[in-house]
């Protein structure tokens, strides 16, 4: 009885682990997007207002902001979108620099997608467990 009353609380303090855990990963997720996203509005409006210099400006300060927070959101989530960012930000980064609007804006279109769709993917919800 005794070994019993230890392994369900060892089981409880665990499942309360697990869930605190994922509450911090799906914050710093959110947080980390929120940034990321600003950046692109903030390119999407100097590109489609043709001011190439500060989009270029914001598209490369993005690159390095995405460079420190690819590495923790890969210990959290699937390669393959991390992936999807990284091949989406390159192409808006070379189709700024060469000031071509409509490529620009299409890139930064699917940058977002899949920035906004990690934090959605990886929040504790039944449909994301099964």
């Amino acid at each position: 009885m005794k070994n019993e009353k230890k392994i369900i609380f060892f089981s409880l303090i665990v499942f309360i682990g697990i869930i605190l855990l994922e509450i911090f990963i799906n914050i710093y997720l959110k947080k980390t997007s929120s940034i990321l996203l600003s950046q692109i509005d903030k390119a999407k409006l100097y590109v489609e207002n043709e001011q190439w210099n500060d989009a270029k400006i914001i598209i490369n300060d993005t690159c390095n902001k995405w460079k420190n927070i690819e590495e923790k959101w890969a210990l959290i989530t699937n390669h393959h979108e991390i992936d999807n960012i990284t091949i989406s930000l390159k192409s808006a980064q070379e189709f700024i620099n060469s000031s071509q609007k409509p490529d620009s804006l299409s890139s930064l279109a699917n940058l977002k997608h899949f920035i906004s769709h990690i934090p959605k993917m990886e929040k504790l919800l039944l449909e994301n467990i099964f």
